[in-house]
């Protein structure tokens, strides 16, 4: 009843009946938490919190999405690890806490966070690009390309996603896969957004290949040295991507 009266969005109604079932049961921890849903009064949380011995997680996520809508991200770390603690298989709770460990530049204990989260979830997409975004702000470049290959599996049309890849994928010597990527973007009609730092490095690596392969009959190149191909005619399947 208190839920359909939620959903009608009587609240007078709901926090009566709330109050009618805590005078009966004072201890309840669900009927605080409705309470606090009602009159968004973090308090009630608190008091959830209080009355189930520590024991109730869903009273310690209310309390860090308040603070996030807040944007204390500071409290919101300290409620979402103790939900967590209680209720650990939360992969929306885990990509919150990564969040807001970003947001207050932990960057060691948001990539935490958010592999826990791709460990739980492995097709949320979202964790495998923040994951990606930290490991290359932190130039971790094999982690961040392995992550981007995950990301760009669940998200093919994101040409961001694919502009990081090509990246990666030059930082890690993947001179084909990243030709691959610059085909996926140029397919996507929006190949003018392509950053010029990506062009750069694969005109830059190119030159280098073609500076170290060329003569001598080097057998030390670098992976993806032969590349001779035009880019609008180089042809390369959706199997390939998995390479390396």
């Amino acid at each position: 009843m208190i839920v359909c009266y939620q959903l009608l969005q009587k609240t007078a109604q709901a926090q009566k009946l709330i109050n009618d079932r805590l005078a009966e049961s004072p201890d309840d921890p669900r009927l605080w938490c409705a309470l606090g849903d009602v009159t968004k009064d973090d308090s009630c949380y608190v008091k959830a919190w209080e009355r189930s011995g520590r024991r109730h997680a869903r009273a310690q996520r209310s309390l860090a999405a308040s603070a996030m809508r807040n944007d204390d991200y500071a409290a919101a770390v300290g409620h979402w690890e103790l939900a967590l603690a209680l209720n650990p298989l939360n992969p929306s709770g885990w990509f919150a806490l990564g969040y807001s460990y970003m947001r207050e530049g932990d960057e060691s204990s948001a990539l935490r966070a958010f592999t826990r989260v791709t460990q739980l979830s492995p097709d949320n997409a979202e964790a495998w690009n923040n994951l990606a975004a930290l490991h290359m702000k932190r130039q971790t470049w094999k982690m961040a390309f392995a992550a981007l290959k995950e990301a760009t599996r669940l998200r093919r049309e994101s040409w961001q996603l694919w502009d990081n890849y090509v990246e990666a994928g030059l930082m890690c010597g993947h001179v084909m896969l990243s030709l691959y990527g610059l085909q996926r973007i140029a397919a996507m009609e929006c190949c003018h957004k392509v950053s010029l730092s990506s062009l750069d490095l694969l005109l830059d690596v190119v030159s280098r290949v073609k500076r170290e392969g060329g003569g001598g009959g080097a057998t030390n190149k670098p992976r993806g040295a032969n590349v001779n191909e035009d880019l609008s005619v180089l042809e390369i399947n959706d199997s390939d991507e998995e390479e390396g």
